[in-house]
């Protein structure tokens, strides 16, 4: 996953901002920002320089409810925060001491693709005793060797076979859990299975890029489902939302293979759909396929039926739409983002496309 799409996650889940640092100077930099107390600054500089060759991630606790995670890779460093353990502290993002741990390894298994993160603690280094999660996410408890089973489901999902998605899903050990075990009962089990579940859809995620899905729709849609799994406060409906990301991506890819378009269409729709976030004109898509607007026009149109203008105003009301209903984003910032001249004029069009203003389809996704 790219590095901009795993901050993103990082600060939509726990509302935590990642940072990459390459040199002390990068480092002390970022730190003088947050205002730390030279003493606290000294502090994780000097963590940072004697943890370069310990990948696990390191909880650092400072004496000003400033804290940070970090951890080295091969030729940079991770730095997460500042956060906050202070639930009435109005200055900096709040983290639950007891979510320090799913953060480090949904991080750690997000930048190097593998499990098994500890959390050290900067006050000890001590190896903590976190929840084992050395079983592979998409594996059952029966026979099939586990990275078998995954490589069976990764694959149906970058083949587009729904039906084998389904069938594989029902192995998933999830799906077997009582439907009354909640956040109270059992929270650690909860938090367990909610990092299985993410782990599972980033790994579909990839595989439907893999496999044909534009990744911007991929990410979107991987978002939406990631958030509402951190929502949700029982099992049963974790493996729901996991069942229902793992079938959409799948069927997204799917619909993709089945569409029999020129190589200068699909060049298109990829261009458009990696730069929704901007504004796109189709002289813009034209240059970028090194031929005329007027025979890209042709070709969308022969393929689509419809204008590449108007194409390209249906995929950014398509992606407000999601948007709004992860309900993170105020219709404003989404009107801006995805290059609408104002939020009046956002608002016109999609009542156009959709039949109904942005704020109705905001209220009625908050219900």
């Amino acid at each position: 996953m790219e590095f901009k799409h795993i901050q993103k996650l990082i600060k939509d889940i726990h509302s935590v901002e990642l940072h990459v640092i390459h040199t002390t100077e990068d480092l002390k930099k970022l730190l003088s920002q947050g205002k730390l107390e030279s003493d606290n600054q000294q502090l994780i500089t000097t963590l940072y320089e004697a943890h370069q060759n310990d990948l696990d991630p390191l909880f650092v606790e400072t004496n000003s409810d400033c804290h940070f995670i970090m951890f080295p890779d091969s030729d940079c460093y991770y730095l997460v925060g500042p956060f906050t353990l202070e639930a009435n502290h109005r200055s900096l993002p709040y983290l639950k001491r007891a979510s320090l741990r799913s953060l480090a390894e949904l991080l750690y298994y997000l930048i190097f693709e593998k499990q098994g993160a500890k959390l050290l603690f900067s006050e000890d280094l001590e190896a903590s005793s976190p929840l084992p999660l050395t079983r592979s996410p998409l594996t059952p408890d029966t026979p099939l060797h586990q990275q078998e089973l995954e490589n069976l489901m990764l694959t149906a999902i970058r083949e587009g076979q729904i039906a084998k998605v389904k069938e594989l899903l029902l192995l998933n050990p999830i799906n077997k859990e009582n439907d009354s075990i909640g956040v109270l009962s059992k929270k650690s089990l909860i938090r367990h299975y909610r990092n299985i579940s993410i782990t599972t859809v980033t790994l579909a995620t990839r595989a439907a890029i893999q496999g044909g899905l534009f990744p911007e729709i991929a990410y979107t849609l991987s978002d939406r489902y990631i958030q509402a799994l951190e929502e949700t406060q029982f099992i049963s409906d974790i493996s729901k939302l996991m069942t229902e990301a793992l079938v959409e991506l799948t069927r997204k890819v799917s619909q993709e293979k089945q569409l029999n378009f020129s190589p200068i269409t699909n060049k298109a729709r990829e261009y458009i759909s990696n730069h929704l976030y901007e504004p796109i004109t189709r002289e813009d898509v034209a240059d970028f396929l090194m031929i005329s607007p007027n025979h890209l026009d042709k070709v969308f149109k022969a393929d689509l039926d419809n204008s590449i203008a108007r194409y390209i105003k249906h995929e950014k009301l398509n992606l407000a739409c999601e948007l709004i209903e992860q309900q993170h984003y105020s219709l404003s910032d989404i009107s801006e983002s995805l290059g609408f001249h104002s939020l009046n004029s956002f608002s016109k069009l999609f009542k156009q496309h959709y039949g109904y203003t942005p704020s109705h389809h905001l209220r009625h996704s908050a219900k």
